[in-house]
């Protein structure tokens, strides 16, 4: 048999005033001190099972799972990085970028994030079949045409549409419907878009948005290109070709340029050629004509190449992080 005693013996033999009598005080002391001991043994134990297994966990996340871009892991799983140990750049890897544009979709309803150029032939309507309700004219005497805003008989929706007057004189002259609806704010510029394109005509055409028509004349007809999100545009000839691109910056910011490719106006997404995230920023400086990437860690420049569709790199730089853990 044992001779440890059990947990309450010593605190029955310190409180012998009642002569070894064990009074209710001293066994309600003794349940306090035996919980109190119970408890002290469990913490213990429970400490050294939980230290070494947190522990682990963390050099096992700390090695091998990799943290946001702000956080390098201190192992990284290859991202793409040079074998002195450079940090791989936001969006795309490497040096240049080529650039793959594409056509407009062919849908019936333009969603939201659509922002090509579409193309439509306009009709020349007899002004003795509509109700006129507004006229703007381009600076300068109508240099440039006239933005018309009408009502049709029986159709209570504003119209709105081109006249050449002045202008376009080859072609006969008269109002050219876009379509319908109203714009309001409205500026003419003189355009060489694209190698075709003769006037801009651009317009408020909803909250926080600008519609834009290229306006051409071939073949004696009235050609609008249009685009539903045009907050900025340059027009520039990025490639040196000769022939006018235009690099456009959405109400969010977003830049697309728009080039003309055997005939045909085709678009590319600069975020999207250059893989930015949503972290990333990317901004046209038309000053320098160059396109910018940057992220928390670092900023890429980039130039249009000349004769070519792709961005070549001019300049890299690592920025130093601020922000807080």
């Amino acid at each position: 048999m044992s001779n440890r005693k059990p947990s309450w013996y010593g605190i029955v033999k310190e409180n012998d005033a009642d002569k070894g009598m064990f009074t209710e005080k001293m066994k309600q002391i003794v349940i306090e001190r035996v919980e109190h001991n119970r408890y002290k043994k469990m913490n213990h134990a429970f400490i050294k099972v939980l230290f070494p297994v947190a522990a682990a966990g963390l050099m096992l996340s700390i090695l091998i799972v990799p943290l946001t871009n702000s956080w390098p892991a201190i192992f990284p799983l290859k991202q793409g990085g040079d074998s002195n140990g450079s940090m791989s750049p936001p969006g795309a890897s490497g040096n240049d970028v080529t650039l793959n544009y594409e056509p407009a979709a062919d849908v019936k309803i333009i969603p939201e994030t659509d922002k090509a150029i579409r193309r439509d032939r306009l009709e020349r309507i007899p002004l003795s079949s509509v109700t006129i309700k507004e006229v703007v004219a381009s600076e300068g005497m109508g240099k440039y045409g006239k933005y018309v805003e009408y009502r049709k008989e029986g159709d209570p929706n504003p119209f709105f549409g081109y006249d050449s007057t002045n202008f376009l004189s080859s072609v006969i002259e008269g109002v050219y419907e876009i379509g319908y609806g109203a714009l309001s704010d409205v500026k003419f510029r003189k355009s060489d878009a694209f190698g075709f394109s003769n006037v801009r005509l651009d317009g408020k055409c909803g909250p926080e948005r600008r519609c834009t028509y290229w306006i051409s004349q071939e073949n004696n007809n009235i050609i609008a290109n249009y685009q539903m999100d045009a907050a900025t545009i340059y027009e520039e000839d990025l490639d040196g070709d000769g022939v006018t691109e235009a690099v456009v910056l959405t109400h969010d910011q977003d830049v697309y340029i728009y080039k003309n490719i055997a005939g045909v106006i085709k678009s590319i997404d600069v975020q999207a050629a250059l893989q930015a995230t949503f972290r990333d920023t990317v901004t046209y400086d038309p000053v320098q004509r160059t396109f910018q990437i940057s992220s928390t860690l670092e900023s890429r420049k980039y130039r249009y190449a000349a004769g070519m569709d792709k961005l070549e790199l001019l300049e890299r730089r690592e920025l130093t992080y601020k922000g807080t853990m």
